[in-house]
């Protein structure tokens, strides 16, 4: 296994597990404060300052550990082929998520007549870090295929 891909598998582990993080700490502290106050927050149960906590870390440590590898990566015509590849399906993979999400969530709420603030919240932080899931996974995947340079 190369550097990259155990570099790779790293971030994905990662950004997993502070999306699992962040997505349960997120509902508990709506659901919480939405039984107990009715409809307004309880100090300490702020979903969006909990959250955002937890994203910033994330965000950091990815930045850092973006630094580290392209520090001691060599980048080559087949390395940056492949994360253009990953690129262009990350771009089209999330425009696809993010479409079928809001009008999923739309049409749930559609009675209603609007949509929770607190999903609109969650959304926000969840595309970023999805896309950055999906990422790691196109670059996982895609040099699997090869970038037919071998040709």
């Amino acid at each position: 296994m190369n550097y990259r891909t155990k570099m790779n598998l790293i971030t994905l582990l990662f950004q997993l597990g502070f999306l699992i993080l962040y997505s349960v700490i997120f509902f508990n502290d709506v659901e919480n404060s939405m039984n107990l106050s009715g409809n307004s927050l309880l100090p300490g149960r702020d979903y969006r300052i909990n959250v955002a906590i937890i994203f910033g870390i994330s965000q950091v440590l990815y930045l850092f550990m973006q630094i580290i590898m392209n520090k001691n990566d060599k980048l080559d015509e087949r390395n940056k082929k492949m994360e253009a590849t990953s690129a262009g399906t990350t771009i089209v993979t999330m425009l696809f998520i993010s479409f079928i999400s809001l009008l999923g969530l739309y049409v749930i709420n559609i009675d209603e007549g609007q949509i929770p603030i607190y999903w609109l919240w969650y959304l926000a932080y969840a595309y970023v870090t999805l896309t950055i899931i999906i990422f790691t996974i196109s670059n996982l995947l895609i040099p699997l295929a090869g970038t037919k340079y071998e040709d």
